[in-house]
Parts: structure tokens; sequence; C-alpha cells
């Protein structure tokens, strides 16, 4: 478990754990933690065993007792008549394994794993509020879910593989919001594979704007800070990894340079005290391409002014 919990925190979450496995939709606790405190717990602990789709956004309600109190999981309808079963589970953690094996992640570095997922979620998974968006269920069989559902998605392929993975709830832009934090190594990052599928064109692979990102990345994004680990590392960004980071114009010119040379979409970050525009990045291309006496047919711009990323999509 990546969540920071204190010692009453990891006792109630244990607690939680042992009675979803069990099948208990009654906890009898000796907790001293408030019941909102025991909600955030309940979360944290569904967002790490994402197959128990049966308990998954389950309500809440409180019996307090004289030394002890009772918490009942009220679950939510898989349809209008029916509850998710054992067997369902079962098939879940299946469908988990085969797309784990259908992309070859228990061979690959915690880094190609992660990669794996969020490149799978994004071009498999429809953006869509249905009766199952908010669970794995949803992203993984019916190929529809919301943030909930996706960031759950993420966590069970990241568990069936052995990625340590956790699910954040929080806000974006003042409205609900789930993602992940992965650990990599000793380094924690930040995925919002979401917001990558939303981002993207429709005919477009998915982009990597939103993956092994740091807290100062996270503009918009409210979550409670106290729970999860410090996400401060960008050794394992995209941009850095590829060398397309740019910390002056002319490394960007550079940059561009070289992946218009590759023929490659233009795909660089530029570092945020440059205030690199879009203007400039498409004034750069169409020099490299005169340069090298390429004419290109069409093409697009694409920019992510929260993390300062510019793409170029181009036909020649």
């Amino acid at each position: 478990m990546i969540a920071l919990f204190n010692q009453e925190q990891r006792n109630l979450a244990n607690e939680i754990i042992n009675s979803v496995k069990n099948g208990q939709f009654s906890i009898r606790t000796k907790t001293k933690l408030s019941n909102n405190e025991i909600m955030a717990v309940f979360k944290i602990c569904m967002g790490d065993i994402p197959e128990y789709i049966n308990f998954d956004n389950c309500r809440l309600s409180f019996q307090a007792g004289f030394d002890s109190k009772v918490i009942k999981l009220l679950p939510q309808k898989r349809s209008q008549t029916d509850y998710f079963k054992d067997t369902d589970i079962s098939f879940l953690m299946k469908k988990a394994e085969e797309i784990v094996c259908n992309l070859r992640l228990k061979e690959k570095n915690d880094m190609m794993k992660a990669v794996g997922i969020y490149d799978y979620l994004c071009k498999s998974v429809k953006y869509a509020i249905t009766q199952n968006s908010q669970n794995a269920w949803g992203a993984l069989v019916d190929k529809t879910a919301v943030c909930e559902g996706i960031a759950c998605a993420f966590n069970l392929l990241a568990k069936t593989s052995g990625l340590r993975s956790t699910v954040i709830h929080g806000t974006m832009n003042n409205g609900p919001h789930a993602w992940n934090i992965i650990q990599i190594n000793n380094c924690f990052y930040h995925v919002d594979a979401t917001s990558a599928l939303e981002d993207k064109e429709a005919d477009a692979n998915s982009n990597y704007d939103f993956i092994f990102l740091q807290d100062s990345d996270m503009k918009g994004y409210i979550w409670n800070k106290t729970f999860y680990p410090e996400c401060a590392s960008a050794q394992h960004n995209y941009f850095v990894c590829s060398h397309s980071f740019a910390k002056s114009r002319k490394e960007a010119e550079e940059i561009i340079k070289r992946q218009v040379s590759s023929k490659r979409i233009v795909y660089l970050r530029a570092a945020s005290n440059l205030n690199f525009t879009e203007e400039e990045a498409y004034n750069i291309f169409i020099k490299v391409l005169k340069e090298q006496g390429v004419s290109f047919t069409s093409g697009s711009i694409r920019t992510n002014a929260k993390l300062d990323i510019i793409q170029i999509k181009y036909s020649i």
C-alpha cells in the first residue's frame, strides 16, 4: 500500500480490507477516527483492491456503540435489478490477467509497465457515464468509464503486473477527479490517464502529457497530501527520457530540428520560465521545413498550457 497512513488509519485499513475480502458488508471497529476519516480510508482501500467491484462505490452508514462502531457498507447495483457477484470478481481478475499477458507486461520493467497500461487505457476506453463507469469493470469489460473507473482499472492492471500504484480521489479544476500515483524504484509519480484520453484526437495515439508527473506539475489538482508520498522526481518523465525537454529556445529549436529530420511528430515540453508559445514553435517548425527543403500538405498544433507542452502533427 502506497498510502501514508498513521497507525490508527492503518489498523482500520486492515480491518476494511480483510472484511471486504471475506465478503462482509458490516465492519465492527474500535477506531477513534471520525466518520469523514473512515470514509477517506475506505476510498483508498477500495482503490487498492479494485477487483472487489461488489464493494466499490459502497455508501457507508455508521452505528455507534458503547465501545465500538459498526460500519455498514451499502453496495451499488451492477444493473437496475442485480448486484455484482463473486463470479464477476473472478471474471474481472481473469480479464486483467489476459490484458497483462497480451501486453506482456510482466516481462517489462516498472517504467514500461506504467507506459503499457497508460497506452492501453487511452486507446481502448471511451469516456462516458454508464452504470459501471466508476469501477474497473466499466473500463476493462464495458470499455466505457469516467475518471474513477479508469484510475481503478489502471490500479488493477498495475497490481496484476507487479507495479505499485494507488488511486487518488481529489479535485481537478474544482470538480471531483481520480487519478493514480505509481512507484518506480524509489520515485513516485502522478499518472492521469483520463486527462490523456480526453485530450487526444479521435484518430490519434495516446499522448504522454499526463504520465510520470511531479507534484509541481499538477496545476489545478487538489488532493489530501498527508495520505500520499511526495512526487518530486523528473527522472522517468517522458520528455526528460526522450531528450525533448527544452530549457532554452535554442534547445527547443534543436529538438524540433531533430524530430522533423526523423519525420516524427513534433512533441516537446519547454521549461515554464521560457514562456515558449505555440506561435514560436510553429515558426521554428516552418523554418526547419524550409531549411530541409520539405513541404507539408496538412497539419495541426496542440498546446497543453498547464505543462508547457506543444505537439505538431503534419503530413508531407
